[in-house]
């Protein structure tokens, strides 16, 4: 065989081998086992097949928004160790992909690929990473990749992780940043190897329990989610960070300190928008209720100070942070404070003075706007306690109303959830007979 054989391309000044150009038998090709290919930032390329008679081939990377696919028989580089496949317009992958039985990394960064074949599953990787593509779901089979120690999948659109994941008992990194999920499986308990777990930037609102079994992770990354479901299960995780928020924790105590809501108590110190003490609570309006989120500020879970959010604002204006009671803090130390707790007892029963005093009101946005520790069954509960002295105060309202607004007045009492369809049809007879 002569140069004449092949086809090569020069890239940087040095000859690679593109494919073979022959005819009858299939030659093993020994003078080369790396091979990069640059298809450029545009036009329309696909790899040759004859890409096959390079059977020596163990490392190859191919380059390039001007390659858009695959031969179908890419499969046939059986000793392709190490594929690395970055910047293409490549959409699919070969069914054939999976009979690279000994490619132990795969690195596909900025595609178009939007799913992967069902034969994905029979490759035997070590390290997998597909990232900054399109793609919206993981094959189940994955799970059969039992020696996969590193697993990147940040950057698409995955919007849920097979259960099968649970199977790959030897992954010590797996990295779902950037993606639409909303849930983990709960099979995660079983990734016993796990060290790394990059959740950042998705949908999450809970974590499984589960978690706390992972003996071996050292680190979650979990900003960009806002979790609303507070996992008091991480208490007793002691060695651990997690990144949330911006912020990084070193024990799950210390995260939760950080998420669960701090109390308002009688000692609560209350300071309005101009930076001065107030009596009541009232008077700071509930979404402008904000604490800084200083040790000094809290102990445990009972909040030293709340303020109204307008002040603090006002005081930092052109300004990158300030000094006030004693702390020196940013606008990023200021939280929300949104979920209060209460005595529950207290509340209920100024709920049934409130009720009984001013029927105007909706029960259906109070349920809306309850403190974090009253649920609605609670105040379903009370107002069945009180049924008999809210119909009365309902009777005496439509009794000095206009006969032609009754209607309209009992509907609205319906709407408020004051009353049911029961209610009505007993105060519609009381007053059709009159």
């Amino acid at each position: 065989m002569n140069k004449n054989n092949f086809n090569f391309i020069t890239v940087k000044g040095k000859e690679y081998l593109t494919h073979v150009s022959l005819l009858g038998n299939k030659y093993s090709v020994h003078f080369t086992d790396k091979l990069r290919l640059d298809f450029g930032s545009s036009g329309h390329h696909s790899l040759s097949e004859k890409i096959e008679y390079i059977i020596s081939l163990q490392v190859l990377t191919l380059i390039g928004y001007g390659l858009v696919s695959l031969p179908a028989n890419f499969g046939s580089l059986k000793n392709l160790s190490e594929l690395v496949i970055k910047n293409t317009s490549i959409s699919s992958l070969p069914e054939t992909f999976g009979n690279l039985k000994r490619l132990r990394e795969l690195q596909i960064i900025g595609s178009n690929l939007k799913s992967l074949p069902t034969s994905f599953g029979n490759l035997n990787l070590h390290h997998c990473y597909l990232i900054s593509s399109k793609l919206t779901s993981i094959p189940s089979t994955i799970g059969n990749m039992k020696e996969l120690r590193n697993l990147g999948l940040s950057h698409n659109q995955l919007t849920s992780i097979p259960e099968s994941i649970g199977n790959l008992k030897k992954l010590m990194y797996l990295n779902l940043s950037h993606n639409k999920l909303t849930t983990l499986p709960d099979t995660i308990r079983n990734l016993e190897n796990l060290e790394h777990l990059d959740l950042n930037h998705n949908l999450l609102t809970s974590l499984p329990e589960s978690i706390v079994t992972l003996k071996k992770l050292v680190s979650i990354d979990l900003n960009g989610n806002v979790l609303k479901d507070i996992p008091y299960f991480l208490e007793k995780v002691r060695v651990l960070r997690i990144d949330y928020d911006k912020k990084f924790f070193y024990s799950g105590r210390s995260f939760l300190q950080y998420l669960i809501p701090r109390h308002v108590t009688i000692n609560t110190e209350l300071i309005n928008s101009s930076i001065s003490n107030t009596n009541r609570i009232s008077n700071i309006p509930p979404k402008k209720r904000v604490y800084i989120n200083k040790p000094s500020e809290y102990n445990g879970f009972k909040l030293r100070r709340l303020y109204n959010a307008n002040g603090l604002h006002r005081a930092l204006e052109g300004r990158n942070s300030i000094r006030l009671h004693g702390n020196l803090f940013t606008k990023y130390d200021i939280r929300q404070f949104n979920n209060m707790i209460v005595n529950k007892n207290v509340y209920l029963r100024n709920l049934k003075s409130r009720l009984l005093n001013n029927i105007s009101l909706s029960l259906n946005v109070i349920k809306k706007n309850l403190p974090k520790n009253v649920n609605a069954t609670d105040v379903n509960t009370i107002v069945r306690t009180m049924k008999p002295q809210l119909l009365q105060k309902i009777i005496n309202k439509l009794r000095t109303s206009p006969s032609n607004t009754r209607m309209r007045l009992i509907n609205n009492f319906k709407t408020r959830g004051l009353i049911n369809k029961s209610d009505v049809d007993v105060l519609k007879k009381n007053f059709d007979s009159k």
